[in-house]
């Protein structure tokens, strides 16, 4: 959970590409934010705190959440959503719903459950198959690695589940110019490709960054991915959990509580 809230924070300054990442600065730095990414991983791990996972409570938390929270950078989607303030379905196959579904990943006792869970956070807002497939990618990899999986066996599961290429590296991505995609089935499969060739949690995400397109976003799956691997390095946890109010702290060490057992 928290590999991806971090990733969301460094990669938040990049999304609106008027800087673009080169690899030049720390991952920590001054511009380091929680956008909507972020607040809506939070709304994700308290559902699932709850007794009620349905589609309905998901849908519930992420209003609840997003009204707290204004001005996150959500999409124009997601925003009208918001303030129409019912439950109505939306089609959506935006990486929204991948990139807030981690914690799924943690919480889910089987792959089955895991995945149902990652559809059941999508339904309300990002409904369209491509949206119910790009949470239920990151929620199975990050359930899949807990269980030892190899990079191999977690490439080949997704591919012959999902449909997914995993076969391009990152820097043939990038050579054969990699464009902003905000799309699950445009950024799902390239965030997992960063985290297949990263040797660090770092790394995953510094990969994430480099293809300079939905950065935050991006980074955000890879450093979901990349904690299960590497864990999160303990000067990034630390100034995650400065940035935090006590809501969001709240809610993560109540998540790493149950879920993680209390570890980073």
């Amino acid at each position: 959970m928290l590999g991806a809230i971090l990733g969301d924070f460094c990669g938040a300054q990049y999304e609106s590409r008027c800087s673009r990442y080169d690899g030049s600065r720390p991952l920590l730095n001054g511009g380091c934010r929680f956008t909507d990414d972020s607040i809506l991983t939070f709304a994700t791990a308290e559902t699932l705190l709850g007794g009620d996972r349905s589609a309905e409570r998901f849908a519930r938390g992420y209003m609840e959440w997003g009204r707290a929270y204004p001005n996150r950078g959500y999409g124009r989607g997601f925003r009208s959503w918001l303030e129409n303030g019912e439950l109505a379905r939306n089609d959506s196959f935006g990486n929204g719903s991948a990139m807030r579904v981690s914690p799924v990943g943690w919480a889910a006792r089987t792959r089955d459950e895991a995945l149902e869970l990652a559809r059941a956070s999508a339904l309300y807002t990002h409904g369209h198959p491509e949206g119910v497939k790009g949470a239920q990618i990151i929620a199975a990899a990050v359930f899949t690695l807990r269980q030892g999986a190899s990079n191999d066996e977690l490439k080949n599961y997704l591919e012959a589940t999902f449909g997914c290429d995993l076969s391009t590296p990152v820097a043939q991505i990038m050579a054969q110019g990699y464009a902003f995609s905000a799309a699950c089935q445009g950024s799902v499969p390239q965030a997992v490709r960063c985290f297949l060739e990263s040797s660090s949690y770092e790394d995953a995400v510094a990969k994430a960054l480099l293809l300079n397109g939905d950065t935050d976003t991006q980074a955000d799956m890879a450093g979901a991915l990349a904690q299960v691997r590497f864990g999160v390095p303990e000067a990034m946890r630390a100034a995650a959990l400065a940035a935090m109010d006590e809501k969001m702290k709240a809610v993560l060490l109540a998540f790493e509580g149950r879920f993680m057992g209390g570890a980073p």
